[in-house]
């Protein structure tokens, strides 16, 4: 079988999630994306904020590295409207670089809010994967929207 990793940056973060959209999903651990910042700037269709990466060579974003069956990557493209897949180089925390997939949009939008569902989402995968307290942090301050 054929596979590809993929660095979770956003709402793909806890595993059980993930393995509802790609069943062979498997952790290969915690690591940094250099060269890209955090943004809470891809407008949903419900109108709500979605995290996103953009290019910013003075910082770096946290997230986890998976591998899964490349046609499930396919798959994947499906749940991620709006965003195109690109190629990045990440290091895992616990070692060594890896290639990996990732999703990036060009849709921007200023003065987004998250809704509390998925701003919660991403602290549980963040939490589980044991994410640096710091990154926590920064995502526990991404505003939300009334409920």
């Amino acid at each position: 079988m054929a596979t590809l990793d993929y660095f979770a940056f956003g709402s793909n973060l806890p595993l059980a999630r993930l393995r509802e959209r790609a069943p062979s999903t498997r952790v290969l651990g915690a690591a940094r994306l250099e060269g890209f910042c955090l943004r809470l700037d891809k407008r949903s269709v419900d109108g709500s904020g979605k995290v996103n990466l953009a290019r910013d060579a003075s910082t770096f974003v946290w997230g986890v590295v998976f591998q899964l069956a490349s046609t499930e990557m396919a798959a994947l493209d499906g749940f991620e409207p709006g965003y195109a897949r690109i190629s990045v180089s990440v290091s895992l925390r616990s070692g060594g670089l890896r290639e990996a997939q990732t999703f990036l949009s060009e849709q921007r939008e200023q003065g987004l809010r998250a809704a509390p569902w998925y701003k919660a989402l991403i602290l549980a995968g963040a939490r589980e994967h044991a994410l640096p307290g710091d990154w926590i942090e920064l995502l526990e301050r991404l505003p939300v929207h009334a409920a």
